[in-house]
C-alpha cells in the first residue's frame, strides 16, 4: 500500500468512525432541541371564571405546563376567538406557569367560546416547536 492509499484509507476510516458518532448520538442530539412543552392546565374544553364575587380582578387566569429540563424560558400565546391581538404574548417566561390577571373589564357573552394556548420552549439558543393548541371557554360575565 502506497503512502497516499494509507493516508485515504485513514481518512475514511475517520470520517466512517465519525459517522457513526453521529448516528448513535443523534437521538442525544435531537432531544437538546425537540422538547415540545405538554399542556396542563387549563385542561381541554374548560370553562375559566370571569370576576368572582370576593376576586379583585376581572379575569384571573393560571396556565401551566410541563417544563423542559434544558429550556432558559418559554413563550405563551393566548388568544380569544375574534381577537386580533392576543391576551398574553408573552416570551421571556422563566417557569412552566404563568399567572394572567386583569383588574378591569369583561367579556363579553359573544366572545366566551373557542379561546386558544399554546407554548413554546426556548432551549440550547432557539426556539422549540409550538406545542399543542388547547381551546377553552370563558364563563359568560356576571
Amino acid at each position: 500500500m502506497s503512502g497516499r492509499t494509507a493516508i485515504a484509507v485513514a481518512v475514511i476510516g475517520v470520517v466512517g468512525t465519525l459517522g457513526a458518532v453521529v448516528i448513535a448520538n443523534w437521538d442525544t442530539i435531537a432531544t437538546k432541541f425537540a422538547c415540545v412543552p405538554a399542556l396542563a392546565v387549563p385542561a381541554s374544553n374548560a370553562v375559566l371564571p370571569q370576576r368572582l364575587p370576593d376576586d379583585k380582578f376581572a379575569l384571573n387566569w393560571t396556565f401551566e405546563w410541563k417544563a423542559c429540563p434544558a429550556a432558559t424560558r418559554y413563550h405563551l400565546f393566548v388568544i380569544g376567538p375574534t381577537a386580533s391581538n392576543p391576551v398574553v404574548n408573552e416570551d421571556s417566561l422563566t417557569s412552566a406557569t404563568y399567572q394572567f390577571q386583569r383588574s378591569r373589564g369583561q367579556i363579553s357573552k359573544s366572545k366566551t367560546q373557542g379561546w386558544t394556548w399554546k407554548v413554546r420552549a426556548y432551549t440550547n439558543g432557539r426556539w422549540g416547536e409550538w406545542s399543542e393548541v388547547r381551546t377553552f371557554n370563558v364563563a359568560p360575565p356576571n
